[in-house]
C-alpha cells in the first residue's frame, strides 16, 4: 500500500533520505535529497547549494501551497528505472487539498551517473481555473504550479556554506534582447536578482548558476513543453525570494495527462561547458540529429536582403526586385562571389491587417513571373520570409479561405497541419529551399489563445515543421524568445536560429558570443544576420550619413558563427577579397568546430566582479580529424587591456603552441605580424590592450603535433584550419600529412611552422584538379 503522510513515520523518513542520498552520493558530485513534505535540497560535492522549501499549484481559481499549510502530501511511491538520460532513482507524490485530493502530482528522478536530477509536475486529470488572472498580460510573467522553487539566499546567514554563485540566463528577442555588446542576463545569486533577472515570459530558457572560480556550474532549465515551462523570480508565501519553475500562469486550463519537465545539470567548468552538456541531453532525449549539416543555406555563402542590407524595400532605379535580383547574380559572377542561394524578405508579398501577411504569394509588380520565374532566372534555391499572419489573411475560413484560423484583433494563426502541408508544398515547387518564420514573438505575444491555451502554441510549431518535413524544407527561427529556441529540439526541419538583432550598419549584433552557443547546442546553425563588406555604399535606404566602420569584424563574426554567411552589399560595392576569407571558391563555409563563444571570465566578472574581460572577448576552436587543435581568439571590443591564458581557452595540458595573428587584426605596440613560440599551456599569455570594433584582433594558436610540426593552415582564411578543408591529418616522425578538399580549379597556400623555427613556417600551394582532392606532405611541401 501507499503510505499517507499521517502513517510516515520516523524510521520511514530517515530511510527514504538515506538510501536516495547515499545512492548518490557513492557516484555523483550531484546529491537531490527529497523528504515527505515535498521539500527538496541540492548539493554539489558534498555542500548545499540550493533548497526548495515549497510545492504549490494554483486549480478551481484557489492558490495551494504547502508553505501556507492548505496543501499536503496525498501518497507518495519510490522507484528506479531507465530512460534515454540513463538510470535514475525516483520519487512520485500526490497532493490533497483542504478539500480532497488535488489533480497534481510532482517527482523526481535522479540520474547519478549523469549528475543529474529532473524535476516532473503533472495533471492527471487536467484542470480548470488556473490562470492566475483573466487577461494573461497581467500573468503571464508568473507561474501557476511551482516545483521546484528554488530559495534565493539574500543574507550570508541564508547562503550558509555554499559557495558565492552567479546566474546567467537568455530573454528577448532572438534570445539576447536588450542585453548590449553581452547578449545575455548575468547577476548574483542573492537579493540583488530581481534588478538583473528577465521576465519570464520573455525567458523559457536554461539558468546558468556557475562558482566564482569556474570550476563548477549547474544548470537549470526547461526540459518539456517549452512554450509554456517558465522560470519566474518571485517572493514566496514565506516572504523568501524564489526561484520557481512552473507553468505559465496566463494558461487558462490543463488537458488530461499533461506534463512539464525542468532538468538540472551539473558539469565540471562554467558556461562554456554548461550549455552544450545541456544541449546533449535535449538533443538525445528528443532525437535532433545533425540536420543542419545538409542544409545548403548553413554551409555555403549567400545573398540577403533583409534589414539592414541594401536592397531592404529597395531596388536598382527603374527596376522591379526581380531584375535588380538578376543583377546581384549577374555581378556576383562576375566578381566570383559563390552565392549558392538568396534570401527574400518581407517586400515581396501581400499584406493585410497591421501589416501581417495577407496572403504570401508574389506580388506581380515585385515578381512578374512569381517565384517560380525567379528561381528558374537565379538557378538557386530561395530563402523566404514569413511574418504574423494578418486577421484578413485569404487563407482562413472566416474570410473565405479553406482553412481553420483563430482571429484575435489584428493577428490571427493557423489551426490546421493541412495549412502548412499545403503552403510548404507550394513553395517546394517553386523553388523554396528554407522558410524563414520571422516575428514569433509577435505572433506568440499579440495573441491572448497562444498563452492560454496550454498546448496551442507548440501545436503551431510543430505543425509548422512537419510541413517543412513533408515538403523536403528546412526552416529558419527569426526573432524568437528562448522557449521557441528551446522548442525547435523537437522539430528536425529547423536547421538555424538568428541569434542577434536586426543588423543595422554600424550597429553591434556582431556580438554573439552567447546567444550562439545556445543554437549550435540545440543543433542548430546561429545566424548573426546579413552585413556589408564595405564602409560606403551610396544611395542606401538608411541615410546619406549611414556608414559600416567594421566590415571586417562583421565578416568575422558571420565566418565564425557556424550558420549561414549572408552578405547584403549594393551591386559594385562587395569586398570581395575580405569576403571569400570565409570561404572556398564554390562558397563552402570554412569553419570551426564550435560558434565563436564569450570566455567564462566574461560572466564571472559580469555577475560577481571578480578578474575578467570588461568587454567582448571571444575564442573557438576547430580540430579535423587526427589534427592537433587549433583555437581562435576575437577582441572585438574591450573597454580595458585584459591577459588572456590557456585558463581562458580551455586549452589541453602539456602542449606546446605557435601563435600567429590574422591579416585582418589591427596589431597594437609590440605584437608580431610574424608566427612566434607561444610556450607551453602552462605558458600562453596574450594581453590584449583596451580597443574597440575599428580596431580588432584575432588571433590563432596552432598545437605543435606528435611530428614537431604546427599546422597553420591557410592564413589568409578567418579559420585556416578546418574540417571542411582537411579531411585528415596525420603527424608521424617523418612530418605531417594532411588530406585536403577543395572546389575544382581551386589553388590556395597552406602553412606549417616547426617547433625550433616557428617564426619562419614554410608553405605549399595546392591546386584541385577534377577529384577536388589534394594530400599535402610537411617537411617535403608538395601538395598534389
Amino acid at each position: 500500500a501507499i503510505p499517507q503522510p499521517r502513517d510516515m513515520t520516523s524510521a520511514l523518513r530517515v530511510l527514504l533520505a538515506a538510501s536516495l542520498v547515499a545512492s548518490i552520493a557513492q557516484s555523483s558530485p550531484l546529491e537531490v535529497d527529497i523528504d515527505e513534505s515535498g521539500f527538496l535540497t541540492l548539493s554539489v560535492d558534498g555542500t548545499m547549494w540550493l533548497s526548495s522549501r515549497e510545492v504549490a499549484v494554483h486549480v478551481q481559481g484557489t492558490w495551494y501551497s504547502v508553505a501556507e499549510g492548505n496543501m499536503k502530501p496525498a501518497s507518495l511511491i519510490h522507484y528506479n528505472g531507465t530512460d534515454s538520460i540513463g538510470d535514475y532513482m525516483g520519487t512520485t507524490m500526490t497532493w490533497a487539498g483542504t478539500s480532497g485530493v488535488l489533480p497534481f502530482s510532482t517527482s523526481l528522478r535522479v540520474y547519478p551517473e549523469e549528475a543529474v536530477a529532473v524535476f516532473g509536475q503533472s495533471f492527471p486529470g487536467g484542470a480548470q481555473g488556473t490562470a492566475l488572472r483573466e487577461d494573461p498580460n497581467e500573468c503571464y510573467d508568473n507561474v501557476m504550479s511551482a516545483f521546484p522553487a528554488w530559495s534565493v539566499p539574500t543574507s550570508e546567514a541564508q547562503r550558509g556554506s555554499a559557495p558565492e554563485l552567479g546566474f546567467m540566463t537568455y530573454a528577448g528577442n532572438m534570445a539576447c534582447g536588450g542585453a548590449g555588446l553581452i547578449c545575455t542576463f548575468a547577476g548574483a545569486w542573492n537579493a540583488s536578482m530581481p534588478n538583473t533577472f528577465p521576465p519570464a515570459s520573455e525567458a523559457g530558457g536554461p539558468v546558468v548558476l556557475f562558482t566564482a572560480e569556474g570550476d563548477r556550474a549547474l544548470v537549470l532549465s526547461p526540459l518539456s513543453e517549452f512554450m509554456t515551462n517558465s522560470y519566474t523570480l518571485t517572493t514566496g508565501a514565506t516572504g523568501e525570494l524564489q526561484l520557481r519553475g512552473g507553468v505559465m500562469g496566463s494558461v487558462a486550463s490543463i488537458p488530461d495527462g499533461y506534463t512539464i519537465e525542468t532538468v538540472a545539470v551539473l558539469v565540471s567548468g562554467g558556461f562554456n561547458a554548461a550549455i552544450p552538456r545541456l544541449g546533449s541531453l535535449l538533443r538525445s532525449r528528443y532525437g535532433k540529429g545533425a540536420q543542419r549539416d545538409g542544409d545548403v543555406t548553413v554551409n555555403y555563402l549567400g545573398y540577403y536582403t533583409d534589414n539592414g542590407a541594401y536592397y531592404y524595400y529597395l531596388t536598382e532605379p527603374n527596376r522591379t526586385y526581380e531584375q535588380t535580383l538578376v543583377d546581384v547574380a549577374s555581378y556576383a559572377s562576375s566578381a566570383g562571389l559563390p552565392y549558392r542561394y538568396y534570401q527574400l524578405d518581407s517586400w515581396w508579398y501581400y499584406k493585410g491587417v497591421a501589416g501581417g501577411v495577407k496572403t504570401w504569394e508574389a506580388r506581380p509588380d515585385v515578381f512578374p513571373d512569381g517565384l517560380a520565374g525567379l528561381h528558374a532566372k537565379l538557378q538557386t534555391p530561395l530563402v523566404a520570409h514569413n511574418r504574423y499572419w494578418a486577421a484578413d489573411t485569404t487563407y482562413a475560413r472566416a474570410n473565405g479561405g479553406d482553412y481553420d484560423f483563430t482571429i484575435e484583433g489584428a493577428t490571427a494563426i493557423p489551426l490546421e497541419q493541412r495549412f502548412w502541408d499545403d503552403l510548404m508544398r507550394n513553395y517546394s515547387a517553386v523553388g523554396g529551399r528554407v522558410y524563414e518564420q520571422d516575428w514569433l514573438d509577435t505572433e506568440f505575444q499579440r495573441m491572448n489563445v497562444t498563452r492560454t491555451s496550454a498546448t496551442l502554441a507548440r501545436q503551431w510549431l510543430l505543425q509548422m515543421g512537419r510541413g517543412a518535413d513533408r515538403n523536403g524544407l528546412t526552416i529558419q527561427y527569426c526573432m524568437p524568445w528562448p522557449r521557441h529556441v528551446m522548442q525547435s529540439v523537437e522539430l528536425p526541419a529547423v536547421t538555424q536560429v538568428r541569434v542577434s538583432d536586426d543588423y543595422h550598419p554600424n550597429n553591434d549584433q556582431w556580438s554573439i558570443g552567447a546567444s550562439a552557443l545556445l543554437a549550435h547546442s540545440l543543433g542548430l546553425g546561429p545566424f548573426k544576420d546579413d552585413f556589408w563588406t564595405t564602409t560606403t555604399e551610396p544611395g542606401n535606404p538608411y541615410g546619406t550619413t549611414t556608414e559600416e566602420t567594421a566590415p571586417a569584424l562583421e565578416t568575422v563574426s558571420a565566418a565564425l558563427s557556424m550558420g549561414p554567411v549572408g552578405p547584403s552589399d549594393r551591386i559594385g560595392s562587395t569586398n570581395t577579397s575580405l569576403l571569400m576569407r570565409c570561404c572556398r571558391t564554390d562558397g563552402l563555409i570554412l569553419k570551426p568546430d564550435r560558434p565563436i563563444t564569450l570566455i567564462d571570465a566574461t560572466f564571472q566578472r559580469r555577475a560577481l566582479g571578480t578578474a575578467g574581460p570588461d568587454g567582448v572577448l571571444m575564442h573557438t576552436w576547430s580540430q579535423p580529424p587526427g589534427a592537433s587543435p587549433h583555437f581562435i581568439v576575437l577582441a572585438g571590443h574591450l573597454d580595458a587591456p585584459y591577459t588572456l591564458t590557456a585558463g581562458d581557452l580551455g586549452m589541453p595540458a602539456q602542449v606546446q603552441w605557435v601563435r600567429y595573428p590574422s591579416p585582418l587584426s589591427t596589431l597594437s605596440d609590440g605584437q608580431s605580424a610574424q608566427p612566434v613560440a607561444a610556450g607551453s599551456t602552462a605558458q600562453i599569455q596574450l594581453p590584449f590592450p583596451a580597443l574597440n570594433k575599428t580596431a580588432f584582433q584575432l588571433w590563432h594558436f596552432a598545437a605543435v603535433g606528435p611530428s614537431n610540426w604546427a599546422l597553420l593552415g591557410e592564413v589568409d582564411k578567418i579559420v585556416p584550419v578546418s574540417a571542411q578543408r582537411f579531411t585528415w591529418v596525420r603527424h608521424s616522425d617523418q612530418g605531417l600529412e594532411a588530406q585536403l578538399a577543395g572546389a575544382v580549379g581551386e589553388t590556395i597556400q597552406v602553412f606549417a611552422a616547426h617547433s625550433t623555427a616557428p617564426s619562419s613556417p614554410v608553405a605549399a600551394t595546392c591546386k584541385f584538379g577534377p577529384s577536388g582532392s589534394a594530400v599535402l606532405r610537411v617537411p617535403a611541401m608538395t601538395c598534389a
